[in-house]
């Protein structure tokens, strides 16, 4: 684990940038002449999230900086591996059941896009990933918190239901061959073409899936933390 709060700074300074990037990019490039549309992804939400908490933490490092004397207050580890397990559906929902696909937000698809979605879906969950591994301190989290942490999803999958009957079509997707305007933002929770049945089958799938994350993350922060306090005790 890096100490340095000049590192952490900039590296999360870095991060903050790229992710902001990614928002802007996916709100004003990818959503057209709809830019607000594209704040019903998930993708955005999470990208946004990290914005939000890694600006925190950034703040946090130079207020360090500023009077070294001072002591840095921590995140809870609630909401800083909250924040990565968010991005992390990110990244493995694309990894896994859009980029074969090849989904994109908003329907568009260019070079630009492809831009887009390896900012969103890859170098930002990797960048935290990093973050995680270097700077912040292990063996913090609970157990308990892989359910706090279905709320993320969960409320999401009711938002984007809400949504679909209030809001306009998102964009035109072919299933088969043939054309489908989708008030959904993506095509595993598409009620209107896979029917409400089979929706929340793929919905519980998934939930149970994201579970399974959590406490593999927990799992490894717990890991961590044994294998250095390990290490401390071999040292001479």
């Amino acid at each position: 684990m890096v100490k340095s709060p000049k590192v952490a700074f900039i590296y999360r300074c870095t991060l903050v940038i790229i992710a902001l990037l990614g928002v802007l990019l996916s709100v004003f490039i990818q959503g057209g002449d709809h830019p607000a549309r594209m704040l019903v992804y998930f993708t955005v939400q999470s990208n946004l999230m990290v914005v939000i908490v890694y600006a925190v933490l950034t703040k946090r490092k130079l207020r360090v900086l500023r009077n070294p004397l001072s002591e840095e207050k921590p995140l809870h580890p609630i909401i800083y591996m909250g924040t990565l397990f968010t991005i992390m559906i990110t990244f493995l929902v694309y990894a896994l059941l859009l980029s074969s696909v090849r989904f994109d937000m908003g329907g568009t698809s260019s070079e630009m896009g492809t831009v887009i979605n390896i900012i969103v879906h890859y170098l930002v969950p990797i960048l935290c990933i990093v973050d995680y591994l270097v700077f912040y301190p292990k063996g913090k989290t609970k157990y308990r918190y892989a359910v706090y942490w279905l709320l993320i999803p969960l409320v999401y999958f009711i938002f984007v239901c809400i949504r679909a009957q209030l809001g306009d079509v998102l964009y035109t997707i072919k299933y088969s061959g043939i054309a489908h305007q989708t008030y959904y933002p993506y095509p595993f929770i598409d009620v209107a073409y896979l029917g409400i049945t089979q929706t929340i089958i793929n919905a519980l799938f998934l939930l149970f899936s994201f579970l399974v994350l959590g406490l593999l993350m927990i799992g490894a922060d717990q890991l961590l933390i044994k294998n250095q306090q390990k290490q401390k005790k071999d040292l001479p």
